[in-house]
């Protein structure tokens, strides 16, 4: 079977570019006047256009988007899957409209092809019955004919002929009659390939918006992906961020190590610093007094050092003066420290005992602190002749001070503990036995480091010294 347009044949099976699907009604039929039925083009009914490769889909534009200036863009909006569960039901429910309204239409085209068989079959029995009046009116024509004995020939010719030209006219009616019926029963069949044909593309299209709602959702489903990966990882971004802040305030806050800890260093430092600038105060004006004093200061030292030097060189051994020292950096607790024996002239002798100590030590992070005060107890002996007994002439104890600067970042701290004095006398002792002395750290106490340290090597050792100076004027 083929289809023939105005532009030219196609055949069935083939889907041309947008094509038009329809049902043409050709019930409808007329008979000239000469007997002959003819079938009439009657009404048209257009089903719809199908596009090439076609899909289905729901694509919602009623979102609005604002900018900044006002202007108002329409924009494609994300379904959820109930939204698209529910237009999905809706766009079923219409095709399942418009599929009973065609199943409608073709039953209604079925039945009036049947009502159109009915009359047809009704129209061929009345034919029936008008040839069966002209079968009788010819054999009434026949009686006559014979009644009148044997009648006219040519009378009964064209009576024959009669005849002849209306068996020839019922039989082309009935052929029409055949025809029109074939050409209905043609029609229905196309109806019938016409309803399978558009039921088959309705399924394809069906189908096609099947496979168009499973990629729709798997879009939406890895959107959705997308977005729950976008989350959670901004949420654990702000978490990692809360946290870090959470720790900073913590830090800041913080009773050891936060601002205002460190504010009270620095007023610890502060005050440490005065009491060290007091102590050196104070250790200076006993150094000056030392130092400046009228008998045994070190101008009198010096003066002395400087009349001897002069009587040596002038050979004047009764004005010389006898200068006597020592000194030892032993690092111990009860370190010691001996004059002599040495001669003398029996004159006064100015003696002076010092002793020092010092600890630095770096301090690595987190820090520590520095508890206690370092201080020391000496004690001045003399001894006359190399077996006499020793006897005390001074002790005196000499206290320290720490520092403590904690470290900052990578930089490393710094923690140390001084100490340092002096015992000065003057022995008017005479005699011509020879004379020792002795200095001796009786006791020591150390600040505690409460920090770890590097390994320095000698710079991280303790630094101790003990000196004896006699001189004889």
């Amino acid at each position: 079977m083929k289809i023939v347009t105005d532009t030219g044949t196609i055949e069935l099976g083939t889907t041309e570019t947008t094509p038009r699907i329809g049902i043409v009604d050709y019930s409808k039929r007329v008979t000239d006047d000469f007997g002959v039925g003819t079938l009439l083009v009657g009404q048209i009914v257009g089903l719809g256009i199908t596009e090439a490769a076609p899909s289905a889909g729901i694509t919602d534009f009623s979102r609005k988007v604002v900018d900044d200036f006002g202007e108002v863009t329409v924009v494609q909006a994300v379904l959820d899957p109930s939204q698209v569960a529910e237009l999905e039901a809706i766009a079923r429910t219409a095709l399942t409209v418009q599929i009973g309204q065609i199943r409608a239409t073709v039953l209604s085209e079925a039945q009036a092809s049947v009502t159109r068989d009915s009359l047809l079959t009704q129209r061929i029995d009345a034919q029936g019955g008008v040839l069966d009046n002209q079968a009788a009116a010819i054999g009434r024509l026949d009686r006559v004919s014979l009644d009148n004995a044997g009648g006219i020939a040519s009378a009964q010719m064209t009576i024959r002929q009669q005849i002849g030209a209306a068996d020839s006219s019922d039989e082309a009616l009935l052929r029409a009659l055949v025809a029109g019926d074939q050409a209905d029963r043609a029609r229905i069949a196309q109806a019938v390939q016409i309803q399978t044909e558009f039921t088959t593309t309705l399924v394809e299209n069906e189908r096609a918006a099947a496979v168009a709602r499973q990629a729709l959702l798997a879009r939406m489903n890895a959107a959705d992906a997308a977005i729950v990966t976008t989350a959670r990882v901004a949420a654990e971004a702000n978490q990692a961020t809360a946290q870090r802040v959470s720790a900073l305030e913590v830090a800041f806050n913080d009773a050891s190590t936060g601002l205002l800890a460190t504010r009270a260093r620095i007023v610890a430092l502060e005050e440490a610093t005065a009491s060290r600038n007091a102590a050196f105060a104070q250790q200076l004006e006993l150094i000056e007094a030392t130092v400046g004093g009228q008998g045994d200061g070190l101008a009198a030292i010096s003066a002395t050092v400087a009349q001897d030097r002069q009587a040596r060189v002038d050979g004047d051994a009764a004005n010389a003066s006898a200068v006597e020292q020592v000194r030892t950096q032993v690092t111990t607790a009860n370190a010691s420290l001996e004059l002599g024996p040495f001669g003398t002239t029996g004159k006064p002798k100015s003696v002076v005992a010092s002793y020092s100590y010092s600890l630095r030590r770096r301090v690595n992070p987190p820090g520590g602190s520095i508890t206690g005060t370092p201080s020391a107890t000496l004690k001045l002996e003399r001894r006359r002749g190399s077996d006499g007994p020793w006897v005390e002439l001074q002790t005196g104890t000499i206290t320290g001070e720490t520092s403590y600067a904690a470290p900052e970042g990578a930089t490393l701290g710094l923690g140390t503990q001084t100490m340092s004095g002096a015992i000065t006398i003057t022995d008017n002792s005479d005699g011509a036995q020879d004379f020792s002395y002795r200095l001796t750290l009786v006791s020591r106490t150390l600040a505690t480091f409460n920090f770890s340290s590097p390994n320095d090597g000698p710079a991280g050792e303790p630094i101790q010294s003990l000196s004896l100076v006699s001189v004889e004027q």
